[in-house]
């Protein structure tokens, strides 16, 4: 492995890129960018020499927005809704709350040295 790869596996904006890939895919985009051809079984060793274990994920949730605008959007939901209940309109609301967490990776590849925050 050269050092330019060994600096591409373990750099942690990679890291945070491919957190969704599988080891497959990963030595997909290795061949394809960087005409470097191996087995996942090899990136999985490479990853082990290079201190880069398949660990915890340190997941954190937050909204980009300000806690005012969110409080904005609700207040302007609300009056959408009764708005439409006025009309004597009829509502259907789905619960998707859950999907999201289904979603998430409960292990990425990260060094195990430091956490690699992954922002959802």
């Amino acid at each position: 492995m050269t050092d330019e790869i060994a600096a591409v596996l373990k750099d942690p904006k990679t890291l945070r890129e491919w957190a969704h890939l599988s080891l497959d895919a990963r030595c997909s985009i290795l061949k394809e960018q960087y005409d470097v051809q191996i087995s996942r079984y090899t990136l999985s060793n490479y990853y082990k020499q290079l201190q880069v274990g398949y660990l915890k994920t340190h997941a954190s949730f937050y909204s980009a927005r300000s806690e005012e605008t969110m409080v904005e959007l609700r207040v302007a939901y609300i009056k959408k809704i009764v708005g439409h209940m006025k009309k004597k309109r009829e509502i259907i609301y789905m619960d998707e709350t859950t999907t999201d967490m289904w979603a998430i990776r409960n292990k990425i590849w990260q060094p195990k040295d430091s956490v690699l925050p992954l922002v959802i």
